[in-house]
């Protein structure tokens, strides 16, 4: 089961997700024109830090409830993982907001 995840990060690491986060800032700035770029390229680090600080499904660990399912372990693992992944591929998220905020 963890290869299987590892995969589906690993294509997300690929150019694809560079290529649809510049076309969804393009977009959303087309769509949006007075959403100043400094706004949408705050995304990045806006959802580093809600997907960090976010305590769901760990609060039923911490209020002393049973075992998390392994639906929600599941669920928790790719999360932490595509959370990692974002962090250190935030720099190159960034270039392609920008890029797709300069394009639109």
């Amino acid at each position: 089961m963890f290869q299987a995840r590892r995969r589906r990060w690993q294509l997300l690491l690929g150019e694809v997700w560079r290529r649809g986060l510049k076309t969804m800032a393009a977009g959303y700035r087309t769509a949006h024109p007075n959403v100043r770029p400094e706004d949408l390229l705050a995304v990045v680090p806006a959802s580093i830090c809600y997907t960090a600080s976010s305590v769901y499904p760990y609060e039923d660990l911490v209020l002393g409830q049973a075992l998390l399912p392994e639906q929600l372990q599941a669920y928790a693992r790719d999360r932490q993982e595509a959370l990692l992944a974002v962090m250190e591929n935030a720099t190159a998220a960034t270039d392609a907001l920008r890029e797709g905020i300069e394009t639109s």
